[in-house]
């Protein structure tokens, strides 16, 4: 049990498909009985004596969590499982890429089916709307709910701006690149055993096993496992983890509150949907379910475990403001890119005017199409409305007239747009004068000359911006590659 996992040997399989095949007696005995249709019944050894000749208890049927020491033991191990499958082995595992159930990619995959994925907002928008009814059917049975904030933002409101980053951030802690681990990734008491001495800990169930940071299914278990009086040392029980773990504390902590703060936004947008105090009450005994959704002080206090963890994403709130600003500049800027590629690609395909003229000097050919002129326009008309304090340098020099309609219905669908970028994910130099130090450089078309000819893949629109002089984002769409692919860094 020293960081690996426990895999009960299956003793026979049997479903009605499958009747030809030979199968152990008492595994088609039993799904006879059971009626199942269809459907794969496994017959399982008894885990609780295979551990090494250990006997093991079941944590899961508890009513109130895990106690303390259970879970020190259940984190220290672990600890040791991702510490022994840590970095990036060279083996080829079976597998998923992300692990876990509740990143907002798995949950595309698992509820449209593969190769069907839904726009992100169709998941992130429900965020508010799911907050304010929460709070509203629980009423004055969880009063602290509702005034739940993070630097004087709503709960919710943070919530939904940080969501793309830490989906975002999450992801890319997947790749081999990166201080990624293997997750078991249904790291509950319901899937753990403890040992009678009750220091030893082993954990079963790895359907949702896959790559990832530590801290999720760290933050996983803290938020559906522990009993009261163990809620209320989350903060030691992480320390046990880091202990038995080792590594950089900055980043751990780091990874643990985008853990933790992402969990949250998947049980604010999904989990919590239609839970009330009745429910919770029904819930108490349902040991394969979360303790948030079993006890009202549990949910409180994973709310509360969520504020804090975006507070300490968000860092210093006298700089929240101006962070804010550019998350909303930086978001605009991407989808600004790929609405004027919309708009270079639409020129090309005849459903506008290609209208060649020459801004060169003295027999120089600098030729400005009117995708160029109009794709500036539609980009100085958005910014130049939305952050008017912000200097704005465009390649073509033509943007005083403005093109009322595409600018209109751009700050209409800007306006209804999630933010991709949270206000901390933005690193800023010392006093940053919005006004003074913030320049956006717009190329509507980089790369004329190749759309002329008719050489489409050298085409993009570029927009970057500058802060105090120094390059500090920027978004490209390339509007003829197979998926008028936008990428930004």
């Amino acid at each position: 049990s020293a960081g690996l996992p426990l895999v009960p040997r299956c003793l026979g399989s049997w479903t009605s498909r499958t009747g030809d095949l030979e199968l152990a007696s008492e595994s088609q005995r039993l799904g006879e009985e059971l009626g199942i249709e269809g459907e794969l019944l496994l017959l399982l050894e008894d885990a609780r004596h295979v551990a090494d000749g250990e006997v093991l208890g079941q944590v899961g049927p508890s009513p109130g969590g895990m106690t303390s020491s259970q879970a020190r033991a259940a984190v220290r191990w672990l600890a040791r499982f991702h510490k022994t499958f840590s970095g990036s082995p060279s083996q080829d595992l079976d597998v998923w890429p992300q692990g876990g159930y509740w990143s907002y990619a798995k949950r595309v995959v698992v509820s449209q089916g593969a190769g069907q994925k839904l726009p992100v907002d169709t998941t992130l928008r429900r965020i508010g709307e799911e907050w304010e009814g929460l709070v509203e059917r629980l009423g004055d049975s969880a009063p602290e709910l509702r005034d739940v904030r993070v630097f004087g933002l709503p709960f919710d409101e943070a919530l939904g701006e940080s969501a793309g980053s830490l989906s975002r951030i999450l992801a890319r802690g997947c790749l081999e690149e990166h201080r990624r681990c293997l997750l078991h990734g249904d790291y509950k008491a319901a899937n753990i055993f403890v040992g009678e001495d009750g220091d030893s800990a082993t954990a079963v169930d790895f359907q949702w096993s896959g790559w990832g940071l530590p801290g999720v299914d760290l933050a996983y278990f803290l938020c559906t496992s522990l009993n009261e009086s163990a809620l209320g040392e989350v903060d030691e029980l992480a320390s046990v983890y880091f202990e038995e773990f080792g590594g950089e504390s900055g980043s751990f902590s780091f990874e643990l509150d985008v853990s933790i703060a992402d969990y949250v936004r998947y049980l604010v947008a999904d989990m919590w949907s239609n839970l009330d105090s009745e429910k919770i009450d029904e819930n108490r005994l349902c040991s394969n379910v979360g303790m948030h959704k079993r006890s009202l002080k549990h949910l409180t206090k994973v709310v509360m475990l969520g504020a804090r963890s975006l507070e300490n994403l968000y860092g210093n709130a006298g700089e929240a403001s101006t962070r804010r600003t550019l998350a909303r500049l930086f978001t605009c800027v991407v989808k600004l890119a790929q609405m004027a590629g919309d708009i270079v690609a639409a020129s090309w395909a005849g459903r506008g005017t290609i209208g060649v003229t020459n801004k060169g000097y003295e027999g120089d050919f600098d030729p400005q199409t009117e995708a160029d002129v109009a794709a500036e326009r539609l980009i100085v008309g958005v910014l130049s409305q939305l952050f008017p304090e912000i200097m704005l340098i465009g390649e073509e020099g033509e943007s005083s007239d403005r093109d009322e309609e595409n600018v209109e219905n751009a700050l209409r669908e800007l306006d209804g747009a999630l933010k991709d970028i949270a206000p901390w994910e933005i690193q800023l130099p010392p006093k940053v004068d919005l006004k003074r130090d913030v320049t956006v450089w717009i190329d509507p078309l980089d790369g004329t000359k190749e759309f002329l000819r008719g050489d489409q893949q050298g085409v993009t629109t570029l927009i970057g911006v500058a802060i105090a002089g120094t390059p500090v984002f920027g978004a490209v769409c390339s509007p003829f590659s197979e998926r008028g692919r936008t990428v930004w860094e």
